[in-house]
């Protein structure tokens, strides 16, 4: 008697004229599941392991000269493919920030902008007001910026700057004017 074709090749079905399939691998029980993950599990930890080991050994320097301490993101970005393990953890830790406290004063700042009585701004209103206060309380308003009196502006000698004339003329020293006129022309 002769055996089947199906008995022969248990791993193929015909599903059509000259067509074969192959079935799909027995599934894994969960502790055969569990073995497998163990195994994955310790190749990643050896592999991330060699790879710390070999950053190690390559003792970049790390003193206030190196392009590492300049600029962290640069470095990494550069050795990606040197180490690409680290590279994943470092742009995971580096863009973290340190402190909460930017934060939460951006916040306190915003509920002095949302009072009662503006409670119908627009979103993008509301954030182009906070990025404009946030840029003044960084910068700090100066409403005399203009009116300090620069060095160059009260030189002996030299170009008489358009400043210096104005407030001569404005304080009524005129004899002076004339004066810082005169040695600019000489110049």
């Amino acid at each position: 008697m002769m055996p089947s074709t199906s008995d022969s090749h248990p791993s193929t079905s015909e599903s059509g004229p000259g067509i074969t399939t192959q079935s799909p691998p027995p599934a894994l029980t969960p502790e055969e599941r569990r073995e497998q993950e163990a195994r994955a599990c310790a190749e990643d930890r050896t592999a991330a392991e060699r790879e710390l080991r070999r950053y190690e050994e390559d003792n970049i320097k790390t003193d206030g000269s190196s392009e590492r301490s300049s600029d962290l993101v640069r470095f990494w970005e550069l050795h990606e493919h040197v180490y690409p393990l680290l590279f994943r953890v470092a742009m995971d830790v580096l863009p973290a920030q340190a402190s909460s406290v930017p934060c939460e004063r951006a916040f306190s700042s915003s509920k002095e902008t949302c009072a009662l009585r503006r409670n119908n701004l627009s979103p993008h209103l509301l954030e182009a007001l906070q990025v404009l206060k946030f840029k003044y309380k960084q910068e700090g308003l100066s409403f005399t910026s203009d009116l300090i009196a620069k060095p160059q502006d009260y030189s002996i000698s030299g170009e008489l700057s358009e400043h210096a004339a104005l407030e001569l003329i404005a304080a009524g020293s005129l004899g002076e004017l004339n004066d810082l006129f005169n040695n600019s022309s000489d110049s």
